[in-house]
């Protein structure tokens, strides 16, 4: 469908009052963003607030559709490299710095954690999430919706959504449920309570909302459709037995086709892609989700509605959640931020300085043959480095040579092996085999050589 999604007329004709931001080009022009949406809210009938929200944006990773790059913001590791600090209060401490900046620049809902299990290690965002512990990746929730959230919801909490429910890690061939070819997960045996242990954490710590997975199950007792479509999954599972009571908010893009990257992408509906637009949003109310994620088609809740397929009632039910999320956050009362004070606490030299250590704690010894680690610098020490910018080795006194067989250790950054398929969009998640190919690709060297990769 085509879409207008110029900011002024989706705020005061269309009346919505949740955004995502994305890119900006410093936390001051984020904030006076903020401030600009919050002013055409005041325009509106009602002056309903705008909840804005955001994908992970504290590390490197820089994907249409679920992260981007740090920029000013404070860098931390992926969520896989908490995961690798084992360690809950750490997790909390890197959530309290997010949620400190998140509010400087009115971002008052975080479209984090993700929680999802990696059984299949091909899986396309594996670094977004804690690994495949599913113990440990409780552990980890339940720290950082406190560090997020607080102890109460408020003026200085930052609402969480946690996903993908119910686990979005058994991915078929590791393939991505943004596309058709991912759009099954398998969960075999009874391994479906396996990923739940994270999401039942969630839910006793008190995360606010929680996001559905765009896949379908397979090997299950639910129907093979996906996980916004199922009923038997968002109302029976997730709000009936796991006893959730908050806001259930849909993956972005259940119903409508759109154009991402100058290429139309189908509708995630996986299992029920041959229905209409006004179906898929009868079934995605009807299955129990609150909110259309990344959506604007208004007018086919108001057709619903006057054609009689749905009450007012229905709709009643998701607003006055919405509603008492932002009297919450007390969003009526403190809807603008100061610009200045933005760029003052966004990427302060103390959230710099901890994002950095968390970073170094974070690294992951595999072998340590010989015990060349740590390395010592000095007169002799000679390192040949490839993906590493050399001043830096420098800077910690190394001497950086450009042949393998006159270093007394070699340095490579390689990345993560995957498969490049489809759309620019797709190719934007890294899916698929995990043959290391950038082995063959190393330059030869003396075999007494020490490498670290």
């Amino acid at each position: 469908m085509e879409r207008n999604l110029t900011t002024a007329p989706l705020i005061t004709e269309k009346l919505l009052s949740h955004f995502n931001v994305n890119n900006a080009r410093s936390a001051r022009q984020m904030a006076e963003w903020h401030n600009a949406i919050q002013n055409l809210a005041m325009q509106t009938r009602l002056k309903i607030p705008v909840t804005v929200a955001s994908d992970p944006r504290h590390a490197f990773a820089d994907t249409v559709g679920s992260s981007i790059a740090s920029g000013q913001f404070s860098k931390f590791p992926e969520s896989l490299g908490i995961a690798a600090l084992r360690d809950p209060a750490l997790a909390e401490l890197y959530a309290t710095i997010v949620r400190e900046e998140y509010l400087a620049v009115g971002i008052r809902n975080a479209l984090q954690p993700q929680i999802d299990v990696v059984t299949e290690p091909r899986m396309a965002r594996s670094g977004q999430t804690f690994g495949e512990d599913a113990n440990l990746t409780a552990s980890m929730v339940v720290a950082l919706i406190k560090g997020f959230q607080g102890v109460e919801l408020g003026l200085n909490s930052v609402s969480t959504v946690t996903k993908h429910f119910p686990g979005a890690g058994p991915s078929r061939n590791g393939n991505d449920s943004h596309f058709a070819t991912g759009k099954d997960n398998t969960y075999f045996g009874d391994f479906l309570d396996y990923h739940l242990i994270p999401f039942k954490a969630a839910i006793a710590a008190g995360g606010r909302q929680i996001m559905p997975s765009y896949a379908r199950p397979i090997g299950t007792k639910y129907p093979e459709v996906a996980f916004g479509f199922n009923k038997p999954v968002i109302t029976g599972l997730l709000r009936e037995e796991l006893g959730f009571k908050g806001i259930v908010v849909s993956d972005w893009g259940l119903i409508t086709d759109q154009a991402i990257l100058g290429v139309v992408e189908p509708a995630r509906a996986w299992g029920v892609e041959n229905t209409t637009e006004l179906k898929r949003a009868t079934m995605v109310l009807d299955a129990g989700v609150d909110q259309f994620g990344g959506e604007i088609c208004t007018e086919l809740l108001i057709q619903l509605v006057q054609d009689g397929q749905i009450p007012e009632s229905r709709l009643d039910i998701p607003v006055r959640k919405l509603l008492k999320e932002k009297f919450l956050l007390e969003l009526f009362d403190h809807r603008f931020v100061d610009p200045e004070d933005a760029d003052k606490v966004v990427g302060t030299p103390y959230f710099t300085r901890i994002g950095n250590e968390i970073q170094r704690r974070a690294y992951t010894l595999l072998t340590n043959q010989m015990n060349t680690v740590p390395l010592r610098s000095g007169d002799g020490v000679n390192l040949y480095a490839r993906g590493f910018n050399a001043s830096h080795l420098e800077a910690h006194g190394f001497r950086v040579v450009d042949e393998p067989d006159k270093a007394n250790f070699c340095f490579f950054r390689l990345s993560t092996p995957y498969e490049a398929h489809g759309s620019p969009f797709r190719q934007r998640y890294h899916e698929g085999r995990l043959d290391f190919n950038a082995y063959k690709k190393l330059p030869t060297r003396n075999s007494s050589t020490p490498v670290r990769l």
